[in-house]
């Protein structure tokens, strides 16, 4: 049994599922319209799949540093966090999450009222994986069904297998999904109200809280 440790393995899985043969050879370079067509939405679907999916192997913590406050948000917030490049999205802060103080993202920036150590901000994160042979089974799977939904059309001009694609795709996300949450179990929610009223933010930044 042969390994995917490709891209064009994973493209292949999808072309199969459309009823063709495993002609595509190179996406980086594309040749074809089938390659060319794949090479289009490849990266893409990859990143899609990882952002809806979340999959153990893509979860990763990343120290950021402290930004400053532009201008124009220094009267709503008081500090600010670097983006990181490597993120797709971003699950949390820390150990936990900081429901009373959820931070805000805009452009490159983690706004938030809550002061962190000097070290800087730790952030949960879905890192953008490309390493094929770093993928699970599932997310392989998954990435495959949601090429074939995306280039269905393109690849067969067949109406009836482009929806076919897409409710295999739908099936696949519900069966990839149910794998990946047993096991990872999701974090617990909490905060710590000395650490709030320590910076103020109970008082002065969500109201008095009985």
């Amino acid at each position: 049994m042969t390994a995917i440790t490709t891209a064009e393995q994973i493209c292949n899985l999808a072309n199969s599922g459309l009823g063709n043969r495993n002609t595509i050879m190179n996406i980086v370079t594309p040749k074809t319209d089938k390659e060319i067509v794949f090479s289009l939405w490849y990266d893409v679907c990859r990143q899609w799949v990882l952002k809806t999916m979340m999959p153990n192997f893509a979860l990763d913590r990343v120290v950021v540093s402290q930004k400053t406050v532009p201008t124009g948000y220094a009267k709503a917030y008081r500090w600010a966090w670097e983006y990181p490049n490597s993120a797709l999205r971003i699950l949390g802060m820390n150990d936990i999450d900081c429901i009373d103080d959820p931070p805000t993202i805009e452009g490159n920036l983690i706004f938030t009222n809550t002061d962190f150590t000097a070290d800087g901000l730790t952030l949960r994160i879905v890192k953008d994986i490309t390493d094929v042979p770093s993928m699970s089974v599932e997310f392989i799977m998954q990435l495959a069904k949601e090429l074939e939904k995306r280039t269905a059309a393109a690849i067969t001009q067949d109406p009836a297998k482009k929806a076919a694609a897409a409710k295999e795709a739908q099936a696949e996300s519900a069966n990839t999904s149910a794998l990946n949450a047993q096991e990872n179990k999701p974090i617990r929610r909490s905060t710590s109200r000395f650490r709030q009223s320590r910076y103020g933010n109970i008082s002065t930044q969500h109201g008095s809280k009985k």
